[in-house]
């Protein structure tokens, strides 16, 4: 299952470390206050902190029903296209081509492998032979009634709504990575112009820089 990016996680616990420490620290503060870097400011800063975590657990909300709504659209649908397929076969034992019968029920060339394409077909198929009880009653080797023959348009509707179930979600898991990306590079670029004042502002005082999570080495 999805998770946030450690590189994420790390990048805000670090910029929150930034951030917290710039506010609250009064030696650090009084080099920087009067730079960009007041109390409000820091607090500013901490608040983009907080919405890039909410845009990236969202994120990871998304996906998840993503997922679950592709697991959904697959139930069944393996089982639902042996059926289908095998009503084909049965039916053009009764059905020669050429028929009217053959061509209303669509039974000419090969089942799609699409699955809203094959859906489709199954449509056409059992649509028909609901619609026309002779076309049902002349195709005994079908082995179908009404009551069959509505339960498979069930199953049609049922994996059409999860396909787009799935295509929704799919789109939506999308956007919200455009928007967590977007919150994150926001703290990054915040973070990186907070690093560069203190390598001045703060040049002769290495201690106050590690406070603020920029170690020498890094």
């Amino acid at each position: 299952m999805p998770e946030i990016p450690k590189e994420i996680t790390t990048l805000l616990d670090k910029a929150q470390t930034a951030f917290t420490n710039a506010r609250d620290i009064p030696e650090i503060q009084a080099k920087i206050s009067t730079r960009g870097w007041d109390p409000a400011a820091c607090d500013a800063a901490l608040a983009q902190v907080a919405a890039a975590r909410t845009a990236a657990a969202d994120n990871v909300k998304e996906y998840r029903e993503q997922y679950n709504a592709t697991a959904e659209s697959g139930s069944g649908f393996e089982a639902f296209e042996d059926a289908y397929v095998a009503h084909v076969k049965l039916a053009r034992i009764d059905y020669a081509p050429g028929t009217p019968e053959y061509r209303t029920l669509g039974l000419k060339g090969d089942r799609a492998d699409a699955q809203g394409d094959l859906l489709g077909q199954a449509d056409t198929f059992y649509r028909a032979l609901a619609n026309d009880p002779d076309l049902l009653a002349g195709s005994p080797s079908l082995g179908l009634d009404a009551p069959a023959v509505a339960a498979q348009q069930a199953e049609i509707d049922r994996l059409r709504d999860a396909e787009g179930d799935q295509t929704r979600e799919t789109g939506q898991a999308q956007r919200s990575t455009k928007t967590r990306d977007a919150a994150v590079a926001v703290v990054r670029e915040r973070r990186a112009a907070l690093r560069k004042l203190a390598e001045v502002v703060l040049a002769d005082s290495p201690q106050l820089r590690e406070q603020l999570g920029f170690l020498e080495r890094s």
